[in-house]
């Protein structure tokens, strides 16, 4: 009974949680040690993002945009019509500080360019920022 918006999270949740419980080897759960997102890279990377188009690119989502938004002094993404919004972290352990996740297990870059351009990479997509 997962029929609302974001249905998907509860479901990986269960099965993450159901996996982990039965120690199914094919889907390990993956456990990663957060870090605080300083103020100012969040407020630097606030706003909205837009597509930047590529010939033959195929994905599974089909958007021109993406927001990133403050919630509650947090980072939230959202991207497209059935992903509302979703909550961003960084791991400790991460060896590129431009990597992201989500708990959903999305992962993405948020980078800056040496012109000052901020750009989101979001499955094989890069979106730059318009505000």
């Amino acid at each position: 009974m997962t029929n609302g918006d974001n249905g998907t999270r509860i479901m990986n949740e269960l099965f993450y949680s159901v996996s982990n419980l039965l120690n199914w080897s094919e889907f390990p759960v993956e456990e990663r040690q957060v870090q605080e997102i300083p103020v100012s890279f969040k407020n630097a990377y606030y706003g909205t993002y837009l597509l930047v188009e590529e010939e033959d690119l195929v994905t599974l989502l089909d958007t021109k945009s993406l927001k990133i938004e403050n919630r509650d002094q947090e980072m939230y993404m959202t991207y497209g019509g059935f992903i509302k919004s979703i909550k961003l972290f960084h791991d400790i352990e991460e060896e590129n500080d431009d990597v992201f996740f989500t708990l959903t297990g999305h992962e993405f870059t948020l980078s800056e360019d040496k012109n000052g351009t901020k750009t989101v990479t979001f499955y094989g997509r890069k979106y730059i920022k318009t505000d």
